[in-house]
């Protein structure tokens, strides 16, 4: 009996010491940073975006050649050079503009998987998660892939080698499409085109498709101050034998500027028909731009006639395109009050314009616009197309969802002293021109104080700004 009760005691005690140990070790991990967390925060130590474009302005543009001819190395040298071969043999559409880059991949992304294709999208820059610059098949990519992916790049390379962030997510995005075998590539250009680490996808037996959407000034202190070398700079994704497009440019000065560059590669410029362009009805604006070139994209890599009407099924592929923050309509909560608050990112000249256009047609009651302005762009010639809306109130705020500890870590992509610069300089040339501001420190308490007149609001300015909201709305599809 003795022996009995020992036995147990024994057995028991090692039951409760694997069920401690358990526990401790539990305990030990939930502490430890997922990969997907060690890999954002290893992202975050990177050289921001920010600090790249102050070393390209100060440098005169050496700094982004330097970089770039870095990167082709790095990128030729991963994984022995099997990362290029593997890329290769997968078709690429690439996109560069000023207005509707974005836009335009993910049309051509939405028509490709209409017809069964497994995508791989690559934009910029993402709203809450950085997940969303890299979809798959239209979704954001999955924690896991895209941990696996990073660590795979970080690992390769010596710290000196690693790549600023936009740059070395781009080498992710590579190793992420080749790894999970999508049939095809769509890259949106970040700036520029020709010293972007887009432009690094190699040249290889597969169709390129390189497309041009609408060009204007943006950027100026990097790519240049005249339309033509604006235009020069986002023709660099152009290639020999490849598909060349562009849409139906604004600036005289600007086609002529991508006919030259297509011709010194022997290459023909398309350019969308007007009967595509006429056929394709909902679309509007630049909307209907923006169609045209992704319709002939996709028609080209099939080999299919460019100047016949928009089909119903390429409708419907193009009706499906999901681009959250852009032209885009919801609703929200603030205590008893529902608002109607219309989403746009345009943040220049040629992209603000149609955004106020649509948001006159939206409207509803009296109208708040909740802006910002970011980088080095110019104040004045944007709140004078918005003056154009007539707003009640102009609310201004910095990029920031909540006003809590952790949105006060300062913004790496734009410091948080240099937007609130910029919202003083808003503030005052409002002010000048007759327009009544507000000004708070949060989206979220922008819009907890709104008064009590304002049924509808404007959020533009910024993709960052439109970003913070969608902080405040998880429940909103990314």
């Amino acid at each position: 009996m003795v022996k009995i009760l020992r036995q147990l005691y024994v057995q028991n005690r090692n039951a409760l010491r694997r069920i401690y140990n358990f526990q401790r070790h539990l305990s030990i991990a939930k502490k430890m940073p997922s990969a997907y967390q060690e890999a954002i925060r290893r992202l975050e130590n990177l050289q921001t975006n920010y600090q790249v474009l102050q070393s390209q302005i100060k440098s005169g543009g050496w700094t982004q050649q330097s970089k770039y001819a870095q990167s082709e190395k790095t990128l030729n040298d991963l994984d022995q050079g099997e990362l290029v071969e593997k890329l290769q043999k997968i078709p690429l559409f690439h996109v560069a503009g000023t207005k509707g880059k974005g836009t335009t991949s993910a049309m051509i992304d939405s028509l490709l998987r209409e017809k069964g294709f497994r995508t791989g999208l690559f934009t910029s820059p993402h709203l809450c998660k950085v997940n969303e610059r890299i979809r798959i098949d239209g979704k954001p990519i999955s924690d896991e892939d895209f941990a696996f992916s990073f660590h795979h790049i970080y690992e390769q390379l010596k710290p000196e080698q690693r790549p600023a962030y936009f740059s070395f997510l781009t080498l992710v995005a590579f190793h992420a499409f080749s790894r999970l075998r999508v049939d095809v590539v769509i890259l949106e250009v970040g700036i520029g085109g020709t010293f972007c680490t887009t432009s690094l996808f190699p040249v290889g037996p597969m169709p390129r498709v390189c497309c041009v959407t609408a060009l204007g000034y943006d950027h100026m202190s990097i790519l240049g101050h005249t339309i033509e070398e604006i235009s020069r700079a986002k023709a660099g994704i152009f290639r020999r034998n490849a598909t060349l497009i562009s849409t139906r440019q604004e600036y005289t000065e600007a086609h002529k500027t991508l006919l030259e560059e297509a011709k010194k590669i022997i290459t023909p410029l398309l350019i969308p028909s007007e009967n595509l362009r006429e056929s394709l009805y909902g679309k509007e604006g630049p909307m209907k731009c923006n169609a045209s070139v992704a319709l002939t994209a996709v028609r080209t890599f099939f080999g299919k006639s460019l100047d016949e009407a928009a089909t119903k099924e390429e409708m419907e592929g193009l009706n499906k395109t999901f681009w959250p923050g852009r032209q885009q309509i919801v609703w929200h909560n603030t205590g008893e009050r529902k608002l109607k608050v219309l989403l746009d990112g345009a943040h220049t000249l040629e992209s603000l314009r149609p955004c106020v256009n649509w948001a006159a047609k939206m409207k509803e009651g009296n109208l708040a616009v909740l802006m910002n302005v970011t980088k080095d762009r110019k104040v004045k010639p944007l709140i004078d197309i918005v003056a154009d809306l007539e707003p009640s109130y102009l609310i201004l705020s910095p990029n920031v969802a909540k006003t809590t500890e952790k949105s006060q870590i300062p913004d790496k992509n734009f410091p948080i002293e240099k937007q609130l610069e910029k919202i003083n300089e808003i503030e005052s040339t409002a002010t000048k021109m007759g327009l009544k501001t507000l000004r708070f420190n949060s989206v979220n308490e922008s819009l907890e104080n709104l008064p009590t007149e304002i049924t509808t609001v404007l959020i533009t300015g910024s993709l960052y700004l439109v970003g913070a909201f969608f902080q405040l709305r998880p429940d909103l599809p990314l």
